[in-house]
């Protein structure tokens, strides 16, 4: 409960969008809210292009003060090679 105005706090904070079902191809799937709400599956190619990812790199970096160094490298961590479960798992 909120003390200052004494309303409970909402549970959630999020954004409620309305789902769009999208009817597959795989009579299993068929008439599935949850799966049928899900977006439609990727071919590989898309799958790989819309999870990789490589960090902003640029020569002008390696110019820079030591002390700034540290903050370039923080971007590695935005990285997100592709490797063969990636794909297997999708």
């Amino acid at each position: 409960m909120d003390k200052s105005t004494g309303r409970s706090a909402p549970f959630l904070r999020c954004r409620i969008i309305a789902a769009e079902c999208n009817s597959s191809p795989i009579p299993d799937y068929q008439k599935n809210p949850l799966i049928e709400a899900l977006p439609p599956i990727w071919e590989k190619e898309e799958a790989i292009d819309m999870l990789q990812g490589y960090p902003d790199c640029q020569k002008a970096y390696r110019h820079c003060p030591p002390e700034l160094h540290l903050h370039f490298i923080r971007n590695v961590t935005k990285s997100f090679e592709i490797i063969s479960i990636n794909i297997d798992q999708e």
